[in-house]
């Protein structure tokens, strides 16, 4: 069945409901390098850039036994990380949000200075660095991850304090609990099993999202992978678990849990895998569409495709920020996957985070028909 999404419904929802929100988000940080990769330099400061992916392989490739020189330009640095990319977006649309990660060991770093005056900050380490070389079809993400390692359990808890902690992780007076980055992050395995066994039993179960985000773990092992999976699951027992991912991490997942996906569409993927995974949702975001496989049933949105985007790094975690927001003011779950298309399409075009107002101004340019 169809219907055709009412702008000012969701426009008036959003608007009444954005700011009454809490949420804890959690545990890295990075300091994004944005780059583009030049292609032919015209003068000192002119040069086209290239394009895609696929281009900057195929010159790689043709240096095989020769060699070659990659030229980098500098478009700007800020901040970066699954988890402040994410908070950021939240504190933008309205909630309360605290940051938990690795924000700079002795002070904040500066690149979330701006984050200070939106999202209460607590951090454990330095954050990692991140070279983004961004194309009009993806991005390419190269980083020093070194400083991450000193994120852990314990190391937490020497920061917070056992009951800190479950204070903040208490799922009847948290909104949304954001646990992001497992792949760049060595011991958030780790973190999650030390929240399962020291904190669970002190605090009860509650309607609190647990969203998690692997952040492409290619790198990671299929055993790592499938531990994680079963820790995600494990959350069901406190929190309503959602594990959201591209389309590329939603293969992996699937791989792991012994999921076929070979010649099969967006639900095929989304019902099997989440069928499989048996947690509340299993979200998978594409650069077109979304959809969600959600306490049994699958539900579908579009999204907001620009074939020339500003900026593509954090995209992911402004859908994120937008499907989260979405759920949490009581709209339909393809409603919610609009919304979070929506604040990704902002972002995309604006290269920031979308305010509240802005973000509902954005939905209401187009009216979609949603399944």
């Amino acid at each position: 069945m169809q219907s055709s999404l009412d702008a000012r419904d969701i426009a008036q929802t959003l608007s009444a409901n954005g700011a009454s929100f809490t949420a804890l988000i959690g545990f890295d940080g990075f300091v994004d390098e944005l780059m583009h990769v030049v292609d032919k330099r015209h003068s000192a400061h002119s040069f086209t850039k290239v394009n895609t992916l696929a281009d900057l392989g195929g010159r790689i490739s043709r240096a095989a036994g020769l060699s070659t020189n990659i030229e980098l330009a500098g478009l700007t640095q800020k901040l970066g990380g699954n988890g402040p990319i994410f908070a950021n977006a939240l504190a933008e649309q309205g909630m309360d949000v605290t940051c938990i990660g690795a924000l700079g060991k002795i002070e904040i770093h500066p690149v979330f200075t701006g984050m200070k005056e939106r999202c209460k900050l607590v951090s454990v380490a330095d954050p990692g660095l991140s070279f983004n070389l961004e194309f009009d079809d993806g991005k390419l993400i190269m980083g020093k991850h070194e400083s991450l390692g000193e994120v852990t359990w314990s190391a937490l808890i020497e920061k917070l304090g056992l009951d800190t902690l479950a204070q903040m992780l208490n799922p009847q007076s948290l909104d949304l609990l954001g646990l992001t980055n497992w792949t760049m992050l060595p011991h958030m395995s780790g973190i999650f099993e030390g929240m399962i066994v020291d904190v669970f039993p002190l605090v009860p179960a509650g309607d609190c999202i647990a969203f998690f985000d692997l952040a492409d773990p290619e790198k990671r092992t299929d055993q790592d992978l499938a531990r994680v999976t079963a820790f995600i699951r494990d959350f069901s027992a406190r929190y309503r678990v959602v594990l959201g991912v591209n389309l590329k991490e939603a293969l992996q997942v699937a791989r792991v849990l012994g999921v076929e996906t070979a010649g099969a569409n967006l639900e095929e993927i989304a019902v099997k895998t989440g069928r499989a995974l048996g947690v509340y949702s299993f979200v998978i975001h594409t650069v077109t569409d979304a959809g969600a496989y959600c306490a049994g049933q699958y539900y579908y949105a579009p999204g907001y495709f620009t074939p020339r985007p500003v900026l593509t790094t954090g995209a992911g975690d402004n859908f994120n920020a937008g499907f989260c927001l979405g759920l949490l003011s009581g709209l339909s779950v393809n409603e919610a996957l609009l919304v979070g298309n929506a604040s990704s399409g902002y972002y995309v075009r604006n290269a920031r985070s979308a305010t509240l107002p802005e973000l509902v101004e954005f939905i209401s340019q187009t009216k979609h028909t949603i399944v």
